[in-house]
């Protein structure tokens, strides 16, 4: 720990005094620190609630330096300070629950830079949050080692599963690898070989986000898919039945809502929009069905 001696120092003490301390640590005393005014007398311990950093704390809680806060050393007064930040040490809060999962795949990982260098976990169904002012910079990103997870039909954050050796795994599965609906996730094996929780290794396989986790259920039968471009159930399999889509300026370009019969018999609509994903293009987004 670094310290500084106050100016108050040996003031009046007598040389008779000063050579009783000299006896003394040419006895072997030389290695009990002297109380400082941040630590517990006679114990070289930080008093009690008192830290530098995390580290300091005890079990479930944690520095406030790590907010940012740069408190001066507790009773320094008007001497000369350590130059190192002190904090507090507080309870750990649990981070707030995530949205919706029903797989991993449903759950991504969000750096916040807002008030600072946070990550989150958030739901295919959630939004990226959007921060009023500037935000932060961090040295480095908040994300790196975390990975979003499903826990109890919620997402959650946890350490990323380490890469294990070569071979660890096995052959590799073989599978296909498949474009999901969403237009981005590649689902099937993704190659990498990861140590589970018991500490095995198994070969990582991604599955397609499930949209219908998100309050309501597909508008289309299950053989079908939503095509956002001319607002209609599709085969998936015929590739030109969702391929061209009207092109607009303002939504009334794009005509009224796009209404089906869900597989509940209900009616859900689609207010069109222009652009979105799509410049100069109308699209539907898809409805929920009840």
């Amino acid at each position: 720990m670094a310290r500084t001696m106050g100016t108050t120092g040996f003031a009046g003490v007598s040389a008779f005094t000063l050579a009783l301390v000299s006896s003394a640590v040419g006895c072997g005393q030389a290695g009990a620190p002297a109380p400082t005014d941040d630590t517990a007398a006679g114990t070289g311990e930080l008093r009690k609630g008192v830290c530098r950093s995390t580290a300091d704390c005890g079990p479930n809680l944690h520095c406030t330096t790590d907010d940012g806060v740069c408190n001066p050393p507790p009773n320094c007064g008007k001497g000369t300070c350590a130059a190192v930040c002190y904090g507090t040490c507080e309870p750990i809060e649990p981070p707030p629950e995530g949205g919706p999962c029903a797989s991993a795949s449903d759950c991504r990982t969000f750096a916040d830079l807002c008030t600072g260098c946070d990550c989150r976990s958030l739901s295919i169904c959630e939004q990226d949050p959007v921060c009023p002012g500037p935000g932060v910079q961090c040295f480095v990103d908040p994300c790196a080692g975390q990975q979003a997870f499903c826990n109890a039909g919620h997402c959650a954050l946890r350490s990323a599963p380490a890469l294990c050796q070569d071979g660890a795994c096995g052959p590799e599965l073989g599978l296909p690898n498949v474009l999901c609906p969403d237009g981005k996730t590649v689902a099937g094996p993704s190659g990498r070989c990861l140590q589970n929780a018991d500490g095995t290794c198994g070969w990582e396989i991604i599955s397609c986000p499930d949209p219908s986790i998100c309050g309501g259920g597909s508008p289309c039968a299950p053989d079908l898919e939503w095509c956002a471009l001319n607002g209609r159930c599709t085969n998936p399999a015929c590739l030109s039945c969702c391929m061209f889509g009207t092109g607009c300026t303002t939504a009334a370009d794009c005509g009224g809502p796009a209404c089906v019969t869900c597989p509940s018999s209900a009616t859900a609509c689609s207010q069109p929009i222009c652009g979105g994903e799509l410049p100069g293009q109308c699209q539907f987004p898809p409805p929920v069905c009840p």
